[in-house]
């Protein structure tokens, strides 16, 4: 039994207990109807976390993909919210490493879940308890993600998808990745794919173990999640480096089913950037190009996205000319540093923007520029980049507000409002 079951028994109502949970759990309780293989409509509750829900909360972190209906009995669930640690460093006191501790990349979709509900097989997401009438695109209106997955199950025969599943057992709840041009939020992705991720057993809120869950995608013909054995911390920050530039994280998942989500730096400045629409800046630019681990993800981003590429390329030429300018002072200063003749080192310094790296340099309290220079403000680096090449700052700051394939570009909005970084 779920948590939330559990929390829902308490109460002599199911009504009451769902203002309780919004109040006091921060999950909300959205009713949806619908119907089953006969034809007859059913109220079911889909819960989820509310805006500022407490991601801690178990209550909460169940509340993913979760469809109950009116008897508080379990139909659908995916797995637990993974719980975000920032580094290794943050993973909570119950987490284990053992032979059976796996990680796999998160992948930039939407969470599905195939439940069945007397007899037909429906689909839901984190927003919906039945795509077919729920799931619309955003961008298209026309378009639904319900034919595309049923597509993907039956190899493109939308009206037989469900043929597949009418021999499993009704109180399984399939977990899929879906990922399509229509709903990824980063990562460019070119034709639309379905990937199953695991399997809930209804009956006890419980996932099956992963030998079903393969024999499973086999029998469904259906790709699955690669799930590989992590050993350790060390093990972790390997897996990190090799990730994939605009990978949303990795998962990992030990033996008794903890989850945690460890966030890739890269693909939240890119999500962030792409979510300012036509209020995207040079800042935002430069926390992408901080969050970078070497100049290939920086190349990855620019030909993913051509819009950010010239300020990338124009930031990236500044802070080697910031580096060379540094350098070529401190040739200059050292010996005044060594003499400890502070105010001539003071005079012949005092005109460069980046004078105290020089000065923390000649005191010890860093050993060279090239890290600093790196993690300089955002808008401090944007500001050095406009006041050292106007032209080409202002020409690749013009093309930011077309990221993220906004086409409305030219909204009327005065440099006063915009902000020059």
């Amino acid at each position: 039994m779920l948590k939330i079951q559990e929390f829902i028994g308490c109460f002599d109502n199911i009504d009451k207990a769902h203002i309780y949970l919004r109040a006091n759990a921060g999950v909300d309780a959205v009713l949806h109807n619908v119907s089953d293989d006969d034809g007859y409509v059913h109220d079911l509750f889909l819960y989820k976390p509310t805006k500022n829900a407490d991601m801690n909360n178990p209550l909460v972190r169940e509340a993913h993909c979760l469809i109950m209906n009116d008897r508080a009995e379990l139909l659908s669930k995916a797995w637990d919210y993974p719980l975000d640690v920032k580094t290794e460093k943050d993973f909570p006191g119950e987490f284990s490493f053992t032979r059976d501790t796996f990680v796999s990349d998160q992948m930039d979709g939407e969470i599905v879940v195939i439940y069945n509900l007397e007899g037909r097989w429906v689909i839901g997401t984190p927003n919906s308890a039945d795509t077919w009438n729920d799931a619309v695109d955003k961008v298209s209106p026309s378009y639904t993600w319900d034919s595309d997955i049923k597509a993907l199950l039956s190899g493109n025969t939308v009206n037989a998808w469900d043929v597949k599943l009418k021999e499993l057992n009704p109180f399984m709840c399939l977990v899929f990745s879906y990922v399509s041009p229509h709903n990824t939020k980063v990562m460019p992705i070119l034709k639309p794919s379905l990937t199953l991720l695991a399997c809930i057993n209804t009956e006890t809120g419980k996932e099956f173990p992963t030998s079903m869950v393969t024999k499973l995608s086999d029998k469904l013909n259906m790709s699955m999640t690669d799930w590989h054995p992590i050993s350790g911390s060390t093990a972790i920050s390997v897996r990190l480096n090799r990730m994939r530039t605009l990978s949303p994280g990795v998962i990992l998942c030990d033996n008794i089913g903890h989850r945690l989500m460890i966030h890739n730096p890269i693909y939240k400045a890119v999500k962030s950037a792409l979510d300012a629409g036509e209020r995207c800046r040079p800042v935002h630019v430069v926390k992408i190009l901080q969050s970078c681990r070497d100049k290939l993800d920086a190349m990855t981003i620019g030909r993913s996205y051509p819009d950010f590429e010239p300020m990338l390329k124009l930031l990236q030429e500044v802070r080697l000319e910031l580096l060379s300018e540094l350098h070529n002072l401190w040739e200059m200063v050292e010996p005044l540093a060594l003499a400890e003749n502070v105010k001539e080192f003071a005079e012949v310094v005092q005109y460069h923007p980046l004078n105290h790296l020089l000065f923390m340099l000649k005191d010890k309290k860093i050993i060279s520029f090239g890290d600093e220079v790196d993690k300089l403000k955002p808008i401090k680096l944007a500001a050095l980049a406009r006041e050292k090449h106007e032209k080409e700052y202002e020409s690749a700051a013009a093309l930011l507000k077309f990221v993220g394939g906004n086409k409305n570009g030219n909204k009327e909005e005065s440099s006063e409002e915009k902000g020059p970084f």
